[in-house]
């Protein structure tokens, strides 16, 4: 059997929704007679009748029925992509409303903004940075920046790279304690805590000495000997460069999390937000850079 191509199926998914050749000749901006030559091929190669015709009405036969809910979903894919690669050839415009935690927002996010807003000048962003839970769909978020996976099936994930974290603590911290590097003996020293929002966790942070939201300053404590902590792994790294804190051995085999894009789950997926995550993606390889050269001294 011929297999029916998506301009038949485009074609009867037209007809049957606006029961009319005539109407759905003007929207699709063809003849009647090419509406009439592609529904008979369709029913040619099915060898049904899809459409009962009459001089003044049109209606589904059983069997155009149960086609019928298919073409729908192959003239949404189809307009989908006719729609995208449209839209690929026209620069991205609009608003672009963006939101994640303020750390990495204020280390990574922001910078990828400005380049976005250089790059194309017929688009406004607003950026959101906050430490709580968003609600994407609700607040109207075209794209958000998380270290999870949230659930739901109105929700697109994208995994884009690795955030690693790791305890840190100063050397002479460890030198006081009597312990070295090559100890598994670090849960006597106190700790600093640095917290993201009301839900972040505080189970493994006994002892501790300071709590703060701002990671520039858990890190500064914890090159003073205040304590230690775990913070993203390139916000520590010009410490650990510079010899002002050591990681914690035990501490390296941690399970790594990732970060993920979240998006509203569409056909179409808006030209604004793939032209920023195409700058994400090619940005990679500079984010322990860019998200170093923002470290406070």
């Amino acid at each position: 059997m011929r297999l029916s191509t998506s301009k038949e199926l485009v074609v009867f998914e037209t007809v049957a929704r606006l029961r009319s050749i005539t109407l759905a000749a003007d929207e699709l901006v063809v003849s009647k007679q090419t509406v009439s030559d592609q529904l008979r091929r369709l029913e040619d190669t099915v060898g049904v009748r899809l459409l009962q015709r009459t001089s003044r009405s049109m209606s589904l036969t059983e069997a155009g029925t149960r086609l019928y809910p298919h073409c729908i979903r192959v003239a949404d894919a189809t307009k989908a992509a006719l729609q995208e690669l449209e839209e690929e050839s026209q620069e991205p415009s609009g608003l672009l409303t963006l939101a994640s935690s303020r750390t990495f927002g204020a280390h990574f996010l922001a910078e990828l903004a400005m380049r976005y807003l250089e790059t194309y000048p017929k688009v406004q962003v607003d950026l959101r940075l906050e430490d709580r839970r968003f609600k994407i769909i609700e607040e109207g978020i075209d794209l958000a920046f998380l270290a999870f996976q949230p659930e739901g099936n109105d929700l697109m994930c994208r995994a884009l790279f690795p955030a690693e974290a790791c305890f840190v603590a100063a050397p002479d911290l460890l030198k006081k304690a009597e312990l070295d590097e090559a100890e598994d003996a670090y849960g006597q020293l106190p700790r600093i805590e640095w917290r993201q929002g009301a839900d972040s966790s505080q189970t493994e942070l006994r002892a501790t000495r300071l709590r703060v939201s701002s990671v520039e300053i858990a890190l500064l404590a914890a090159v003073r000997g205040l304590g230690v902590v775990k913070a993203p792994r390139p916000l520590a790294q010009p410490h650990i460069d510079a010899g002002e804190l050591t990681v914690l051995p035990d501490q390296e085999a941690s399970p790594t999390s990732k970060i993920y894009a979240v998006f509203p789950s569409r056909f179409h997926v808006p030209s604004k937000v793939r032209a920023f995550l195409n700058l994400v993606q090619t940005s990679n390889s500079s984010i322990d850079q860019m998200m170093a050269d923002r470290t406070l001294p």
